[in-house]
């Protein structure tokens, strides 16, 4: 479970859509329900735990920042090679996951 969790989460900051913790911890407690995993989760907030997700995000070397102004280096950044990138990367990402018109996160 967690390896695929991870991954998806890796995808996502590839094509420019980082997580919060708080997206992480609910995918987490959604992903566990759906596949009917034994789990301790707070199913009152329907989140995984503090203590599951700063063990989640080291076991998985995955880098979780708190979101911020965009910058200008980072918009100027942002050119059309990054643009044709971020959709070569979302239409392979949408051809795999085969998504529905639904929020996940």
């Amino acid at each position: 479970m967690e390896k695929e969790l991870a991954d998806i989460i890796k995808i996502m900051a590839n094509i420019f859509y980082g997580c919060t913790p708080n997206q992480i911890k609910r995918a987490a407690f959604a992903y566990a329900e759906a596949l009917n995993l034994n789990h301790n989760f707070n199913t009152s907030s329907r989140l995984a735990g503090r203590v599951w997700f700063e063990g989640f995000v080291a076991r998985n070397n995955i880098s979780v920042r708190k979101p911020e102004d965009t910058s200008i280096n980072r918009v100027t950044a942002f050119n059309k090679t990054e643009v044709q990138r971020f959709y070569k990367l979302l239409e392979e990402l949408m051809g795999k996951c085969k998504f529905i018109p639904k929020k996940y996160l």
